[in-house]
C-alpha cells in the first residue's frame, strides 16, 4: 500500500490495473526498485480446482452443454468477456468456427477481432489453444480434447490452456479421454 501512494504522488495519471498479467512477481521486483521501496509479494492462484463436465459426442449437444454451464457463470455475476472457450482443434474444423454464438450468449473468434470493430467487452470468446498463448482469461474453458491421441504436443497444448487461467478452468470431455487422463494427473 505504501507503494501505491508513492505511485500515486510520482504521476500525473492513475492506471487501474485490475488484470493478473503475466510475471506479477517479475513486474513487482521492477516497480519496488523505481520508487526504492521493500520488495513486494506478489502470488498467483486458482480460486478453485479445475472442474471437469462430461462432455456429449454430437456437436449440437457440445453446444448446449457449454451454453449452459456459461449461463450458470453470468447467472452469479461473471461478464461474458471474462471467459474464453478454448480447442484442441484447427480453427475451421471445431464446432465453434463460424458461430455468433451460444445460446444467447455472443461468442468471437479472438483471432477475428485483430481485423475487426468487434468489442471483446462484450462477449464470450473463443480460440485455438495455439493462438492463445500469450493471452489469459478470468475462466477457461477447453473443449474438443476427445480426437486427441496425447503426445508431447498435446501435453504441451494442454500445459498451456491450464496455464492461461486467472480464476477457473473447466475441462469438457470424457473419462476415457487422453487429454482428461493427463489433467486428472498433473
Amino acid at each position: 500500500r505504501n507503494l501505491l501512494a508513492k505511485l500515486q504522488n510520482e504521476v500525473d495519471n492513475d492506471f487501474l490495473l485490475n488484470k493478473n498479467y503475466r510475471n506479477p512477481k517479475v513486474l513487482s521486483k521492477r516497480a519496488s526498485s523505481i520508487v526504492g521501496d521493500d520488495e513486494i509479494e506478489a502470488t498467483r492462484a486458482l480460486v478453485s480446482p479445475p472442474q471437469y463436465h462430461t462432455f456429449p459426442h454430437e456437436d449440437g449437444e457440445k453446444i448446449n452443454t457449454l451454453n449452459k454451464e456459461i449461463t450458470k457463470l453470468l447467472d452469479k455475476g461473471v461478464k461474458s468477456s471474462d471467459i474464453t472457450v478454448l480447442t484442441f482443434k484447427k480453427r475451421n474444423a471445431s464446432v465453434l468456427y463460424g458461430r455468433n454464438g451460444l445460446g444467447q450468449h455472443r461468442l468471437i473468434d479472438v483471432k477475428r477481432i485483430l481485423g475487426s470493430d468487434d468489442n471483446i467487452f462484450e462477449a464470450v470468446t473463443w480460440s485455438t489453444i495455439s493462438s492463445f498463448k500469450g493471452l489469459e482469461n478470468d475462466y477457461i474453458f477447453l473443449v474438443e480434447g476427445d480426437e486427441i491421441e496425447m503426445s508431447d504436443w498435446y501435453r504441451t497444448l494442454v500445459y498451456v490452456a491450464i496455464t492461461r487461467t486467472k480464476t477457473e478452468f473447466h475441462y469438457f470431455g470424457n473419462p476415457e479421454d487422453e487429454a482428461w487422463k493427463v489433467l486428472v494427473d498433473a
